[in-house]
């Protein structure tokens, strides 16, 4: 049963999980979802006790589309271009923006996703560390991964295990964490899939809906 929405407030909304979205690079001038559509959206989902999460591009939307989404119990998922504007809302890294953590603010409340590329395997740990006091919860996504060699699964693997001891020292000084994947599999009792489709919806710019961003 469908529980939430996720709403893609521009076409370039930054991706936040494994697919990609080239419109998110793009220079071109944003077109923001019509005022129209997104009121009908958040009608729908007050009527029918959906919460919201609301996906935002690099640029902030107009004043009437802001009026809305704050009419309306949500989440805002944003870039590191709008963390200044929106400081509480979950961050959206991509592991090329690492010589940025270090201007990210300090924040024990905080949710990050970082997505990492085959090509970043090799400093993963080094950038989870470089966030380290930034965030509560951690997840981290790889992109690209139909491309991955058994080599890259081994180097992935290694600097879990990295991030593993770390995590260690961290929950011992009583540094109550969470990064994906290695936390919520020590508290998993079954499988926990994505659910996108079942669970959520993606409601795109032009009010169509699609199992998830990839799909628009």
């Amino acid at each position: 049963m469908v529980q939430y929405f996720l709403v893609l407030l521009e076409k370039g909304a930054v991706p936040f999980c494994h697919y990609s979205n080239p419109y998110y690079y793009s220079a071109a001038r944003p077109s923001f979802i019509p005022a129209k559509i997104l009121r009908e959206v958040v009608r729908y989902a007050r009527e029918n006790g959906l919460f919201v999460n609301f996906l935002y591009g690099r640029n902030r939307p107009p004043r009437a589309q802001e009026r809305i989404i704050d009419s309306i119990a949500h989440v805002k998922m944003v870039p590191l271009s709008l963390l200044e504007v929106y400081p509480d809302a979950v961050l959206v890294l991509d592991a090329a923006d690492r010589d940025s953590f270090a201007h990210i603010p300090q924040s024990d409340g905080r949710t990050i996703i970082l997505r990492a590329e085959r090509t970043d395997l090799f400093r993963l740990a080094a950038d989870i560390e470089a966030l380290k006091g930034r965030f509560k919860r951690l997840n981290v996504h790889l992109t690209g991964v139909e491309r991955f060699t058994e080599q890259d699964i081994d180097r992935y693997e290694a600097q879990l295990q990295i991030v593993a001891r770390t995590l260690q020292k961290r929950y011992t000084a009583g540094d109550e964490i969470e990064i994906n994947a290695l936390t919520d599999r020590m508290l998993l009792t079954q499988m926990n899939n994505c659910e996108a489709g079942v669970k959520h919806l993606t409601i795109a710019p032009t009010g169509n809906a699609y199992i998830c961003p990839a799909f628009y």
